[in-house]
């Protein structure tokens, strides 16, 4: 086991969740000096009063804990293993018939940042939604277990037909943290068990998924043209530099300060130009209360990003998980998200107790994903919640010995 492993052995998630943390505050430091670091410092000083308090009660139970939870498991043989490489391939091939082909293909076909734009657009909003959850599910949950799971067990054929095709299925859906989310844990995986050839492998397959993806999105960069009046698609930073340099300081500025700045402006404009939602922000609360859901995260939209909605643009302003509770409730909001992490952050330590590196390799980037994300989001249509009960029904086959 490697020495990152070694660090992060005893309360992992909530040490993961701390660099998201602090990535966070860097960015609204940034962005908005001090201004907003109380309300920061709310949050987390919830958050670690709470994990301490969970933490000590469930120590008390572990044991009638993990009697429930070793209830949970499959009788794993070759057929389970490609009965579920089947279902996720014909998932795959059945979304894209749906689409009508492969839209990462389709762009480099297209000389005009309007068209690149629709055709990203077209992949969730021009198909039945049901899709867009299955397509959710099987690229957030079930691609990227069975390629770690495979990986962990050694099952070379199975392994290769799945990576093969999530590596498809993401660069199709145009978005560059799709190849991350599909080998985000297997990389993990690879780095704690010091295979680093297999960790390159990842990095080098990432590094040429993303950069294609920015080549798609630009037009100008092969010959095209910038037609929307606005930045490309996907700016790339403007230097001497060769391109494949300037996209990664692009990327390292989209990483470590604006999830921060985002976060910076929710504060600034919320109570100040929209009210608190006092739950309304919660589609289950909304329809109790007989109120329309309303969804910050669209409606800041134009107020964040003024220039975009001036020439007809709509889009979303996602913020970190705490701010979607600071939205409806306040300060208090931030106290309840504090509470409500914690609290899945200690369940999912029980879970995965004595599986160190599954722990790691399975959780770390949907917690990364807090940064710009609700936490509800990501346990359902983030495929969070569906991964860990995929780890609880192969929890047996996974070694304790990490």
């Amino acid at each position: 086991m490697s020495r990152i492993a070694n660090i992060f052995k005893d309360h992992s998630l909530i040490k993961l969740y701390t660099i998201v943390f602090l990535i966070l505050l860097y960015g609204v430091l940034q962005t908005s000096g001090f201004k907003f670091v109380g309300y920061l410092a709310i949050f987390f000083a919830s958050l670690i009063g709470f994990y301490l308090l969970f933490n000590k009660v469930s120590t008390k139970k572990k044991d009638q804990i993990q009697g429930l939870i070793n209830r949970f498991q499959v009788n794993l043989n070759e057929k389970v293993i490609w009965g579920m490489v089947g279902l996720s391939a014909l998932l795959v091939i059945a979304h894209l018939i749906v689409l009508g082909g492969i839209p990462g293909l389709q762009g480099f076909s297209l000389m005009r940042t309007s068209q690149v734009l629709e055709l990203r657009k077209s992949v969730t909003a021009d198909v039945p939604g049901i899709w867009n959850y299955i397509s959710s599910f099987n690229l957030k949950a079930i691609i990227p277990f069975l390629v770690f799971f495979l990986l962990y067990k050694q099952h070379k054929k199975a392994y290769w037909v799945v990576l093969v095709l999530g590596i498809i299925y993401a660069f199709a859906l145009m978005q560059k943290s799709y190849i991350l989310v599909v080998l985000a844990p297997s990389m993990l995986f690879a780095l704690m068990n010091r295979k680093r050839w297999t960790a390159v492998k990842y990095i080098l397959i990432s590094g040429v998924v993303i950069v294609s993806l920015v080549y798609v999105s630009n037009p100008p960069l092969r010959g095209g043209i910038n037609d929307t009046v606005l930045p490309s698609a996907e700016p790339v930073v403007e230097s001497d530099y060769p391109y494949i340099v300037r996209v990664f300081v692009g990327l390292q500025n989209r990483v470590l300060v604006v999830p921060g700045e985002i976060v910076s402006e929710w504060f600034e404009h919320v109570p100040k130009d929209k009210p608190f939602l006092e739950g309304s922000g919660y589609k289950i609360i909304a329809k109790m209360k007989g109120e329309e859901f309303r969804n910050y995260a669209k409606e800041l939209y134009p107020i964040i990003r003024p220039n975009y909605a001036e020439r007809g643009l709509s889009g979303s302003v996602n913020s970190a998980s705490f701010m979607y509770e600071y939205s409806n409730f306040g300060w208090i909001g931030l106290i309840l998200s504090g509470f409500m992490l914690a609290l899945y952050l200690t369940a999912l330590e029980l879970i995965f107790i004595g599986r160190l590196i599954p722990k790691i390799a399975l959780n770390a980037f949907p917690i990364f994903m807090l940064s710009s994300g609700a936490l509800t989001t990501a346990l359902f249509s983030g495929g969070w919640g569906l991964t860990v009960l995929l780890f609880l029904m192969f929890r047996n086959k996974l070694s304790t010995n990490d």
